[in-house]
């Protein structure tokens, strides 16, 4: 399967705000902390979608 990239849209906000917090608690596992947590934001949708609508960003999507 080859990936292709898209500009991200607000579409694309709760997605990517479930793969940062999966990223963020995947780290804190693997480190051996009881805490989880992340940068400010991180796990928030509106947070995802302001970055969204303020910088050209990227995301990753896979043809079926």
């Amino acid at each position: 399967m080859k990936p292709c990239f898209r500009a991200a849209d607000t579409g694309d906000a709760r997605t990517l705000t479930a793969v940062s917090i999966n990223a963020f608690h995947s780290d804190f596992s693997a480190a051996g902390r009881h805490a989880e947590g992340g940068p400010p934001g991180y796990d928030s949708v509106a947070f995802h979608e302001k970055m969204i609508n303020e910088a050209n960003k990227k995301s990753a999507c896979y043809p079926a």
